[in-house]
């Protein structure tokens, strides 16, 4: 009886192994796993389309001044700061005024000299004419008292000492002549070189005061300690990370800037030269470098969207110039310039400073309401004719379309499509999904 137990029990074991191995050969015929397409789509969407051409670019002043100043043993006092308003003529800076101030004391009484002297000569003339008419009818009426028989000899010798009293007189005012005149120029052209003198002392005087060419802002002061023969311990005041190239040259006010680069702090920095920049930054403008394929698109007072990065502030402004002949003439990627100048309007409130880097936007065309998708919905087969993938019955079906019109991310489709489709953007990871394989039947 035990030994029929044990037998029973190893059948038993041997028919459920058996049992489980034809559920697992079943299930291995009968089930399949099945990959699942997954799709990201959209549908065409009725919309306003622009068509723009794209830059990036940096800002720059319309107008701004280099005021260069001398040694620092020179310089008494700066009299602005960074980022302070200025008035075109206000004084910005005062030099040492000590030896200008001299000198002009000294040409105002040269000159006050000069007057005086020309006015005593001038009194003297008149004086000796009104002499010389007097001295003339003494002379003449002793003259015909001497000549007059009848008269005594008393009134004759009389007559004689007044004549040689009235000659005495002309000869005193002869001499004080020829003393107030013996100069190599007359006494009105000493006044006058006086005069010219003075007024050469006065703009030296006026020469100390330094002041600003134009209304704007105070960009940067820059000040070398290099009076002692040292140009180290630099000065750099209201410096950013990042300084426009500007043309040097004495004070001045200059329009329009050099299109370089952004120089480097080190690079900004005069070698032995002390200088202060200005900035008008009610005016601000962009040269703008395209390609030959988007230049002859655009044309004068065309509008443009500006997109400062930075600050995340947006301008307006438009095309003032284009110039027809690129940057890399002998290039194969030819640039034009494009002269872009900012509505001040849009500036206001607004902080800028030069060489802000911007994102600026050319709109060329416009339509209204039409159909669109996105950019990355379109492909194109070998000869370059543009089609879509439609998702139908989560299937990808080709469909062939007409563009038109492009901005920065959808593009304007003509035919081919209609509001109802879904259009394939791009295909997903599968979903993967266990399937039950209908075709196989186990009854036959």
């Amino acid at each position: 009886m035990k030994l029929s137990f044990i037998t029973k029990s190893i059948l038993t074991k041997k028919t459920l192994k058996l049992v489980i191995g034809v559920l697992v050969l079943v299930a291995i015929i009968n089930f399949r796993i099945e990959n699942i397409p997954q799709y990201q789509t959209d549908n065409p969407k009725i919309a306003n389309i622009t068509e723009t051409v794209d830059f990036t670019d940096r800002i720059y002043p319309i107008q701004y001044a280099k005021v260069t100043l001398p040694n620092n043993d020179k310089i008494k006092a700066v009299l602005v700061k960074p980022w302070e308003k200025v008035k075109k003529g206000q004084t910005i800076v005062q030099l040492d005024d000590t030896q200008a101030k001299q000198n002009y004391h000294t040409a105002w009484v040269n000159y006050n000299n000069a007057i005086i002297a020309r006015n005593k000569l001038n009194d003297l003339t008149k004086n000796q004419k009104q002499d010389n008419k007097t001295i003339e009818e003494i002379n003449n009426l002793a003259d015909s008292i001497i000549n007059d028989p009848n008269a005594s000899e008393a009134i004759k010798k009389l007559a004689l000492t007044l004549k040689e009293y009235a000659n005495s007189i002309t000869n005193l005012n002869s001499a004080l002549g020829s003393q107030l005149s013996n100069s190599s120029i007359s006494p009105q052209s000493a006044v006058n070189l006086a005069y010219a003198n003075l007024q050469q002392a006065k703009k030296q005087l006026e020469d100390t005061k330094i002041k600003s060419p134009i209304n704007g802002k105070v960009y940067v002061i820059v000040r070398n300690n290099y009076d002692t023969g040292s140009n180290s311990g630099t000065d750099i005041s209201g410096m950013s990370s990042g300084i426009p190239n500007l043309s040097l040259g004495s004070i001045s006010s200059l329009s329009g800037l050099s299109m370089g680069n952004i120089s480097s702090s080190s690079e900004f920095v005069p070698a032995n030269q002390n200088v202060i920049y200005i900035v008008n930054d009610a005016g601000w403008r962009i040269y703008a470098k395209l390609p030959q394929a988007d230049v002859i698109k655009v044309h004068l007072n065309q509008t443009v969207k500006i997109h400062i990065k930075s600050t995340e502030k947006y301008l307006t402004g438009k095309i003032t110039f284009i110039y027809r002949v690129p940057n890399n003439l002998y290039g194969e990627d030819a640039q034009y310039f494009v002269q872009i100048n900012i509505d001040p309007k849009s500036v206001k409130d607004t902080k800028i400073f030069p060489g802000f880097l911007i994102e600026g936007e050319i709109a060329l065309q416009e339509n209204k309401d039409v159909l669109t998708i996105p950019l990355d919905a379109i492909y194109y087969d070998d000869n370059d004719n543009p089609y879509v993938f439609k998702i139908v019955n989560n299937a990808k079906v080709k469909q062939t379309v007409t563009l038109g019109l492009q901005s920065q991310d959808r593009v304007e489709v003509q035919t081919g499509l209609t509001e109802d489709d879904t259009i394939l953007i791009r295909e997903l990871k599968p979903l993967k999904k266990l399937r039950w394989n209908r075709f196989i039947n186990l009854h036959r």
